[in-house]
């Protein structure tokens, strides 16, 4: 394969790595009083841009209240549990999802591609 190849099959694939195939999904605020606990927890976004990672919450009419934090989020063991947010802080509560599929998807699309240019080049 020459350097042309070689250079789309790089665009391509680090393509295929800055797309990234997940994502969070806001969840409705209607929806949180039966959210389940989840290992890789909620990401909650409060309005000044401060991210949490909740691993379980409580909430009602005026609060959210996060009573563990995952031990990867920046703040475990830095701020005091539980701690008590104003829904007016409250930007928004996601959960993550992983979209296995579409990685799989799109990395044999990438080597598709990658084959059918390196072809022509060679034979071209």
């Amino acid at each position: 394969m020459n350097r042309l190849g070689r250079a789309i099959g790089g665009i391509l694939c680090a393509a295929l790595f800055v797309s990234g195939c997940s994502e969070y999904v806001e969840i409705p605020r209607s929806e949180l009083d039966t959210a389940p606990d989840r290992d890789d927890g909620y990401r909650v976004t409060l309005t000044d841009g401060t991210h949490y990672t909740a691993l379980k919450f409580t909430t009602n009419e005026e609060v959210l209240v996060i009573t563990k934090l995952s031990p990867q989020d920046p703040q475990y063991r830095k701020v005091p549990l539980p701690m008590v947010i104003l829904w007016s802080d409250v930007e928004s509560v996601s959960e993550y999802h992983k979209h296995q599929g579409w990685a799989a998807a799109i990395a044999a699309a990438t080597f598709v591609v990658i084959f059918f240019v390196a072809s022509l080049v060679n034979n071209g």
